[in-house]
C-alpha cells in the first residue's frame, strides 16, 4: 500500500500476473482509494480508479510513500 503525497489517496498495489512483453516495463495493478473525500458537502470513501501502472512509476519517493508491504 502506498500513500500519494501529491494528490492525497491510498494506492492498493498488487501483482496482476501480467508478464511484460520483451522491452516492456514490469507493471502492477492498482486501485486508488480516496478516504474522507469531499463531494457535495459530504465526506465519502471511494475507489476512484483502477488499472495497470509501471512499477518504476510507483517507486517515485517524492510522490509515493510506502505504507505497508513492498514493491
Amino acid at each position: 500500500m502506498l500513500f500519494d503525497k501529491v494528490d492525497p489517496a491510498l494506492l492498493y498495489v498488487f501483482d496482476a500476473g501480467e508478464e511484460p512483453s520483451p522491452g516492456e516495463e514490469e507493471r502492477l495493478g492498482k486501485f486508488v482509494v480516496r478516504v474522507n473525500y469531499r463531494e457535495r458537502s459530504k465526506l465519502i470513501n471511494s475507489v476512484r480508479t483502477g488499472g495497470m501502472v509501471p512499477t518504476i512509476t510507483l517507486r517515485d519517493k517524492k510522490r509515493y510513500e510506502l505504507v505497508d508491504g513492498e514493491l
